[in-house]
């Protein structure tokens, strides 16, 4: 009941709420500029009275926490929260990335669109892998593992046990190494195939400088770029699906005491 609960709810209470709201702030879909600032602090204030019963009463402080400590935990709980979300966001940045290597070798860097989620310009191929990947990630159920393992994680650290150490900036680290990795898995056969295409044009050219190079190379370059996505895409969706497939054990492992 209600007045069973420590003297230090309203302290659990901003706690949770926190965590929440740094995953909620990162995780795909709901991070995005479209979804409104109210729209999304609503879903985290919905979220932390959901998860609030599912925390072990025995993890409760019994006594309040002054302000500095207090303060000190929300910091931990919210990069806690952070962290998770980055790693969910992890398999959509890899295709991302892999598109924005693979537009600019097919020479559409001058060819860039706004992108309103980081407010920066990406390429037609990035927006593209990109807007395919955060469709795929809802079809594959990725967003139901962020929230399964957002619920676990308060089972594994309860609010305010979680401390900043250097073993979770290595996750960190780890976590943007892999993503280059993964980006380069998935463009890398488009990328060889448009290397190769690009020191042929260079052979070509000097060995026949009378033509125009420039005029040749830019629709060859795209024609196969394009050939190259269409062929590859089959063995991109299944590289993806299996990082999605292994969404859930990552995070159960950052949320690790």
């Amino acid at each position: 009941m209600f007045f069973d609960w420590p003297v230090a709810w309203g302290e659990v209470f901003l706690l949770v709420l926190f965590r929440v709201a740094g995953i909620v702030g990162s995780m795909p879909v709901l991070s995005s500029r479209a979804v409104p600032m109210r729209m999304r602090l609503a879903f985290a204030l919905v979220l932390t009275v959901a998860l609030l019963p599912a925390i072990p009463l025995a993890a409760w402080p019994l006594e309040p926490k002054g302000i500095w400590v207090l303060s000190g935990l929300i910091v931990q709980e919210v990069v806690l929260g952070l962290l998770l979300g980055f790693a969910a966001q992890m398999p959509i940045l890899a295709m991302q990335a892999a598109g924005d290597m693979i537009g600019l070798q097919m020479g559409f860097g001058v060819a860039a669109v706004f992108d309103p989620d980081s407010g920066s310009q990406e390429n037609l191929v990035a927006s593209l892998l990109r807007n395919g990947a955060l469709l795929l990630f809802l079809l594959f159920g990725g967003h139901h593992l962020v929230l399964q393992a957002l619920a676990d994680s308060f089972r594994t650290l309860p609010p305010g046990s979680l401390s900043l150490s250097p073993d979770l900036l290595d996750e960190g680290i780890l976590l943007t190494g892999h993503l280059l990795e993964l980006g380069l898995r998935l463009g890398a056969p488009a990328l060889a195939a448009l290397l190769l295409v690009e020191v042929g044009l260079g052979l070509v050219a000097r060995t026949v400088p009378q033509m125009n190079i420039f005029i040749v190379g830019f629709p060859l370059k795209i024609g196969l770029g394009f050939f190259m996505l269409a062929v590859t895409l089959p063995s991109m969706l299944l590289l993806f699906r299996q990082e999605i497939g292994q969404l859930g054990s990552l995070l159960g492992r950052l949320a690790a005491p």
